[in-house]
């Protein structure tokens, strides 16, 4: 692997390495690289440049990322690309980045979920954070000749006794919300928040709504796209979580009415223009915490707002296929597994309406 030393035309001593490889398809390719400080920095972006390429267990972690998400970018949406880039970086890199793929163990897999665990964070991000690692390894299986899933062996990690408290759904009742939204909540705030709280509607797709998507008239409201933020702050328009969340969600009156006032107040007439200003999904979630602590109510998110949407649909009597339409979850299944526990009370009703009747 030789490097070679060359003058700039500033008269710098330079390095840069020349060298033959396999593509893909087998065909030999030359590969040049220069601008490097030292030898040592040539020949180990060399070593590094060939690892990706051949693909081995030897490979390390983050070897494995970069030619993971080369791959899926073609292939999933880009803001779960950037979700899963954001995540890897955060949680997995720092411990396994410079490990090897063959020397990762259940038990090293074990040790850092504990560590994940202790440090507080919600079994439902440690679940993510843990399908994020899997999936990277289950491609080097696949590709790049891992003999096993280290992840997979360290078997399903669970909740922690004395955590059943996260587990729980959070939400606020109708009158909770009521005196949220009087609590000196700036008027922006108090249109995002009730189409959130009165449609179910996700935050990324409540701060990507146009004129055009708002039917006054027709007291409806059209879901066809969502917002993401991706590195460093750029703010993204892409198409809805999944072919489900592209929806029309009827709108209650008084919500028509608050729409149609804030339209008027700030001349939102032209087709394209946005509801909200850029931005508006990032500081809400700030606003909402601290406009919270104020008003005295119970500690809830903003996805919250959407649960508690659906909760108040379960007790008024909906079905889970109405509520499953109006929050646009990819099937029945989705809906069950989040909102079942809220129906057992129905089931009370069903009991007492059969013994009217017996």
């Amino acid at each position: 692997m030789p490097s070679y030393k060359y003058q700039d035309a500033a008269g710098h001593v330079l390095w840069f390495c020349s060298f033959y490889y396999k593509d893909f398809t087998g065909k030999r390719k030359k590969k040049k690289k220069q601008g490097f400080s030292t030898k040592r920095a040539a020949d180990e972006w060399e070593r590094d440049f060939l690892q990706k390429k051949t693909g081995s267990p030897s490979m390390t972690v983050k070897q494995l990322s970069e030619n993971y998400f080369e791959d899926v970018k073609h292939r999933l949406k880009a803001s779960s690309v950037c979700n899963k880039k954001s995540t890897v970086a955060a949680q997995i890199l720092p411990t396994f980045g410079d490990m090897p793929l063959d020397e990762i163990t259940p038990a090293a897999i074990r040790q850092w979920e504990n560590t994940l665990i202790s440090r507080g964070l919600k079994d439902g991000y440690i679940s993510y954070v843990r399908a994020c690692f899997s999936s990277l390894l289950n491609y080097a299986h696949r590709f790049y000749s891992l003999a096993n899933n280290p992840v997979r062996d360290a078997g399903s990690i669970k909740g922690t006794a004395g955590r059943e408290e996260e587990k729980k759904l959070h939400y606020w009742t109708r009158e909770q919300f009521a005196q949220f939204i009087t609590s000196e909540i700036a008027p922006e705030y108090i249109v995002l928040f009730s189409i959130l709280f009165w449609t179910g509607c996700r935050l990324g797709e409540a701060c990507a709504l146009t004129v055009a998507d708002i039917d006054i008239d027709g007291a409806f409201m059209s879901i066809n796209k969502t917002v993401y933020y991706t590195p460093p702050k750029r703010l993204t328009a892409t198409t809805p979580k999944t072919a489900a969340s592209v929806r029309k969600v009827s709108l209650p009156v008084p919500l028509v009415e608050i729409l149609r006032d804030w339209m008027k107040q700030t001349d939102a007439h032209e087709g394209q223009q946005m509801l909200f200003r850029l931005g508006i999904s990032k500081r809400a979630l700030s606003y909402f915490t601290e406009r919270t602590k104020k008003a005295g109510l119970p500690t809830i998110t903003v996805h919250d707002l959407r649960h508690s949407h659906a909760s108040m649909l379960v007790h008024l009597g909906f079905s889970p296929m109405v509520i499953r339409d109006r929050l646009g979850h990819k099937d029945i299944q989705t809906t069950l597994n989040i909102y079942s526990h809220l129906y057992p009370t129905k089931m009370d009703d069903v009991a007492r309406r059969l013994s009217d009747i017996f």
